[in-house]
């Protein structure tokens, strides 16, 4: 307690007096978290010795006080440090439930169609581009098999059909080699 009341009187010099406050605040903050963590832990282990547990009652008191002073120490260690961010998710999170208490449910039906219909029309457009793609890749795909076709021409079909599939460029054939 004594070092949060020095960093309070006299701040290091790299340090501002907000950032001195919220350092003081944080060791008085664990010094009282702590004693208050001792007087319960001896209180339970008082209460544990009435019970068949008495030969673990320090034992078990101490550990079980330890742990749950230092998790509630250093929760309050991070509240301090994130009061801001804290407070203002909880703003937040008041507003949106006004928001919810004053909003009607016609209006929550139409909104929820409303975003139905615009997920409904991304889907379509979705679809169609797959459908357009998948005609595309069929018709080279056609061409590039087409026996009736010309050698050349069928050749220069399977490389696009090729490119289309995303075939490395090394990997296709440029030219033909006849025997």
């Amino acid at each position: 307690m004594v070092k949060a009341f020095k960093l309070l009187i006299n701040p290091p010099a790299d340090m501002t007096r907000k950032q001195a406050l919220i350092e003081a605040s944080k060791i008085l903050t664990t010094a009282v978290v702590t004693s208050v963590g001792v007087i319960l832990t001896e209180s339970f282990a008082t209460y544990l010795k009435t019970t068949p547990l008495v030969a673990f009652a320090d034992l078990i008191a101490g550990v079980l006080g330890g742990i749950l002073t230092g998790i509630v120490a250093v929760t309050l260690v991070y509240l301090i440090d994130n009061f801001g961010t804290i407070m203002k998710k909880i703003g937040e999170s008041f507003k949106l439930i006004q928001y919810q208490l004053n909003v009607s449910p016609t209006e929550i039906r139409s909104i929820y169609q409303k975003a139905v219909a615009e997920i409904d029309a991304e889907y379509q457009l979705i679809l169609n581009r797959i459908y357009q793609e998948y005609e595309r890749l069929n018709q080279l795909m056609s061409l590039a098999f087409d026996c009736g076709s010309l050698a050349g021409v069928q050749f220069r079909h399977s490389q696009e059909f090729a490119r289309a599939m995303s075939v490395k460029e090394k990997d296709i054939l440029i030219t033909i080699r006849y025997r």
